[in-house]
C-alpha cells in the first residue's frame, strides 16, 4: 500500500498529541460528546427565537420563530408551534394570536394580515408565515429567527440538542439539553426534560443552532419525549404552498364515488374519516393510511383508537413518487411491506392531491 497514514491513524495521533498538550498543561477537565459546550451567547440567541403562546388565562404553549428556504428561491419568515397549540380554530381569519415574547414583552398577531397558515394535526405541527412588516416589528423587539434544517441527517441517534422552552413548573424561560434517542416515522424520540407547556418548542442542534425538530410531547409508554422533525414539517408546507387552498383546513370531506374508487384500491374506511385501512390477508400484515391536506401517510402500527391524539403516536411515514418504503421504528423497522401494498402506496402516491385537496 502507499506510505501515507490511515485516517484512523492520523486520527489517534492527533487525539494522543492533544492529551499530551492537556497533560502537560495539567488539564483534568473533559468535554463530553454527550454535553457539549455551549456559549452564553448562542443560548441567547436560541432564548431570542422563543415565545410562549398566550391561549387564555393559565393556559399557553411554547412556540418559536424560523426561517427557512422552499423552491429554492422562496424565503419565509414565521412562527411555528404544535397543532394542539394552535389548530384550525385558532388559525381563522378574525383570530389574533399573543405572544410573549424572552424580553416579557406582549405582541398581538393579528391573522388577516399574515401570509400561509399551515397546520397537520397528523403531524401534530403549525406554522404561520410572518410578512415583512410583522417580521420587522419583531426584529424591532429583539426577536431571533433560525434555521431549519432540511437535511434528515440532522437527527440522527446520539445527535446533541436542545430545548428553550415555558414549562408550567417554571415562570419563565426555561433551557435543557440532551440527545436524540431513536427514530420513529416523521419523529424523534428525544432525552430533554420538558413539561406541560413546553409543547410547540423548538429542538435545536447544539453543534449546528438549527432547528432539528419540534417538540410535541411526552411517550407515555416510555421515559423519553417525542419531537415532530423539523424536515417533515418543511416537506409537507413545500408541498402546497402555492396551492390555492386554505392551508389550515384538513383534507377535504370525499364522496361516495372517491370512496368506492379507494376500495377497489384496496383501502376501507374507518370511524374515522381521515384514517382507512389495507386489511391482513395470508402473509400479509395490515396498513393504516391517513389523508392530510399535503400528502397521505401509513404505518404498520395498529393505533389505539381513532382519535387523533392516539392515531399520531404511530410511527408515520408519507407516500410520495421516490419515498422509502421502509418502516422506521418499531417492531417491523427496516422492513418494507408486502408486494400488494408496495403497489397501493405507489398508487396512491401516483394520484396526488385528488382525494386530499378540491383545488379551485
Amino acid at each position: 500500500m502507499g506510505g501515507g497514514h490511515s485516517a484512523e491513524a492520523q486520527q489517534l495521533h492527533s487525539f494522543q498529541r492533544w492529551e499530551e498538550m492537556t497533560v502537560s498543561k495539567g488539564d483534568e477537565e473533559m468535554t463530553l460528546p454527550s454535553s457539549p459546550l455551549i456559549s452564553v451567547e448562542e443560548m441567547q440567541r436560541w432564548a431570542k427565537a422563543t415565545c410562549q403562546i398566550i391561549l387564555g388565562p393559565g393556559s399557553w404553549g411554547t412556540g418559536f420563530f424560523v426561517v427557512f428556504r422552499i423552491h429554492e428561491n422562496q424565503i419565509l419568515h414565521g412562527l411555528m408551534t404544535n397543532n394542539h397549540v394552535l389548530d384550525e380554530s385558532r388559525l381563522e381569519d378574525e383570530q389574533n394570536v399573543q405572544l410573549r415574547l424572552h424580553n416579557d414583552e406582549t405582541i398581538t398577531v393579528q391573522l388577516r394580515g399574515v401570509g400561509i397558515r399551515f397546520t397537520c394535526p397528523l403531524l401534530d405541527v403549525t406554522f404561520i408565515e410572518l410578512k415583512e412588516a410583522d417580521v420587522q416589528t419583531m426584529v424591532h423587539h429583539g426577536v431571533k429567527f433560525l434555521e431549519v434544517c432540511s437535511s434528515y441527517q440532522c437527527t440522527r441517534p446520539g445527535t446533541a440538542i436542545a430545548v428553550m422552552q415555558y414549562p408550567e413548573n417554571h415562570s419563565a424561560l426555561t433551557f435543557a439539553q440532551g440527545n436524540v434517542h431513536s427514530l420513529w416515522g416523521t419523529c424523534i424520540y428525544h432525552k430533554v426534560s420538558t413539561n406541560y407547556g413546553s409543547s410547540g418548542s423548538g429542538i435545536v442542534s447544539v453543534h449546528s443552532g438549527e432547528v432539528v425538530a419540534i417538540h410535541r410531547a411526552r411517550n407515555s409508554d416510555m421515559e423519553m419525549n417525542v419531537g415532530v422533525r423539523a424536515p417533515v414539517a418543511i416537506q409537507a408546507i413545500d408541498k402546497v404552498i402555492n396551492v390555492n387552498i386554505a392551508h389550515h383546513k384538513p383534507a377535504k370531506d370525499l364522496n361516495h364515488r372517491e370512496l368506492q374508487e379507494l376500495k377497489m384500491l384496496g383501502l376501507h374506511p374507518t370511524k374515522n374519516k381521515f384514517l382507512f385501512i389495507s386489511p391482513s390477508s395470508l402473509f400479509v400484515t395490515p396498513l393504516w393510511f391517513y389523508r392530510t391536506n399535503h400528502a397521505w401517510y401509513w404505518t404498520p402500527a395498529r393505533p389505539d383508537s381513532y382519535e387523533i391524539e392516539q392515531v399520531r403516536r404511530c410511527n408515520w411515514l408519507d407516500i410520495g413518487v421516490g419515498k422509502s418504503k421502509s418502516v422506521i421504528g418499531g417492531y417491523w423497522n427496516g422492513q418494507t411491506p408486502a408486494s400488494r401494498n408496495i403497489v397501493l402506496i405507489d398508487k396512491l402516491a401516483a394520484t396526488g392531491f385528488k382525494y386530499l385537496l378540491s383545488i379551485s
